[in-house]
This record gives structure tokens, C-alpha cells and sequence, in this order.
């Protein structure tokens, strides 16, 4: 007797303009706001929101974003 297990869709990335980025992170840092809760309100993950908070504070998030507007992307 064989069971059949069915593997989950694979996973898609999803490429997020980097001023979007920047403004979900902004939202996180409003006085009551949550990671959490801007996270689900965004569709995205918490953990990744986490990612872009550290990246914003030591400052790479938003180079990243002047390099991307100066290179026309």
C-alpha cells in the first residue's frame, strides 16, 4: 500500500520596489504600530520586514534606493 505525498507549489520571489520597501518600514516605526501587523497588512512576511528594518537603520536600505532612482531603475 503506497501513499502518494503531494509536494507544496514552489515558491514564488517576489522582487519589491525598494521605495515600497522603505515605506513599509516607515510604517513600523509609528508610534503603536507593529511589525507584525504592517507585515500582514502588506501581504509580507514578518521575518522579511525584520530584514528591511536592519537594512534601513544601518542605512543600506535607503542607498540601495538612491543608487536604484540615480541608475533609473
Amino acid at each position: 500500500m503506497s501513499q502518494t505525498v503531494e509536494l507544496p507549489a514552489k515558491r514564488q520571489n517576489r522582487r519589491h520596489p525598494l521605495e515600497w520597501k522603505r515605506t513599509v518600514v516607515e510604517q513600523t516605526f509609528e508610534p503603536g504600530a507593529s511589525v507584525a501587523r504592517v507585515a500582514r497588512d502588506n501581504n509580507v512576511n514578518a521575518n522579511q520586514v525584520f530584514g528591511w528594518r536592519k537594512l534601513y537603520q544601518d542605512g543600506s536600505l535607503s542607498a540601495v534606493c538612491r543608487r536604484a532612482r540615480g541608475a533609473g531603475i
